[in-house]
């Protein structure tokens, strides 16, 4: 959910990465993070958060009183996984897992470009099968070795023009608050969390059930309450069930309904009740998504570029990589 999130996600992916450097090359090579920062996960307190600041305090919470627990789980987790040789490979169907930033870091994979944001996807898109076009146009593979280093140079620096662009055009960290400055490394490991092949359960469930409660209360009461507040604070105050296969997805969400569904249903109305009294609350945006950029404007023109109207978070990486491999088949067949 791109309005709400784990904050604790950002910090267990954090510490797997200081302590996965301090292993051999051949010991890392057995570690799978996304397994490693679940089993964590599973084992630690949630921290929600829907706004800026919320973000800003669940963090400082996180480094301050938690620390010594996340170093601890992640060890844990490192040996755990390390020594799990049966484990699963059946992965979590995308559609369970959809979400912008989510989304955005599929895409930069696919067109090799990490420092892409939603505003420049469209154009990245375009130059991509332009030079997928001029390649097979050129019949690339046919080249000498100089006219191919040639090619290669002018990409580049096509490529170093546009960082040095968006470097210049990068909004100062203070947008993120004045308690704190955002740092690099925690932008880092918040695109390396929303990229993971894990899921938290209970998001999905919590959102649904959520839904369906607000629509019984009053337009007056219902014009008062912020839907991921409310979702926020009851993952606050449900164990969290992150599954890393779609196997383990299925049992956990059956396990969820069983053993939480009456305890969530009364959290929700709990955080209705308190929200309502409470109405002075920040509204200020989630970190991270001006540097990610207006994706729904992104889709937009990537609908009429394809001339497909269902283009979404979900399927837009694979029309993407779709339309590369069909412009590079016509060049090869």
């Amino acid at each position: 959910m791109d309005n709400c999130k784990n904050v604790i996600e950002d910090l267990v992916f954090h510490e797997i990465k200081e302590q996965l450097d301090t292993l051999s090359e051949e010991f890392r090579a057995k570690i799978q993070p996304n397994e490693v920062a679940a089993f964590a996960l599973n084992r630690l307190p949630t921290l929600y958060a829907t706004s800026r600041d919320g973000w800003y305090q669940q963090h400082l919470r996180g480094e301050k009183e938690l620390k010594s627990s996340i170093v601890t789980q992640v060890r844990r987790a490192i040996l755990a996984v390390q020594q799990n040789t049966l484990r699963e490979t059946d992965p979590i169907a995308p559609e369970e897992m959809a979400g912008e930033a989510r989304a955005l870091d599929q895409v930069r994979k696919i067109l090799n470009r990490a420092d892409l944001t939603w505003n420049e996807v469209p154009k990245a898109v375009e130059e991509a099968i332009k030079l997928v076009k001029i390649r097979g146009s050129l019949e690339y593979s046919k080249l000498s070795q100089a006219r191919r280093n040639a090619v290669a140079v002018q990409d580049y620096i096509k490529r170093k023009r546009a960082r040095e662009i968006d470097w210049k055009g990068k909004d100062s960290y203070a947008y993120f608050g004045t308690q704190g400055t955002v740092q690099e490394k925690d932008f880092s490991t918040f695109l390396e969390a929303e990229g993971a092949d894990f899921v938290n359960v209970l998001e999905r469930l919590v959102y649904s059930l959520t839904e369906q409660y607000l629509e019984r209360l009053s337009p007056h009461v219902k014009q008062k309450v912020n839907l991921y507040e409310v979702v926020a604070y009851t993952l606050n105050r449900v164990p969290p069930m992150y599954a890393t296969t779609a196997k383990g997805l299925k049992q956990l969400k059956a396990r969820a309904k069983e053993e939480y569904g009456k305890k969530i249903v009364n959290t929700i109305h709990e955080a209705v009740t308190t929200i309502v009294q409470n109405p002075h609350r920040s509204v200020s945006p989630m970190p991270f998504r001006r540097k990610q950029g207006d994706c729904k404007a992104a889709l937009e023109k990537l609908r009429e570029m394809f001339s497909i109207t269902d283009i979404d978070c979900t399927n837009v990486s694979v029309i993407i990589a779709d339309a590369l491999e069909q412009t590079m088949s016509g060049f090869l067949a």
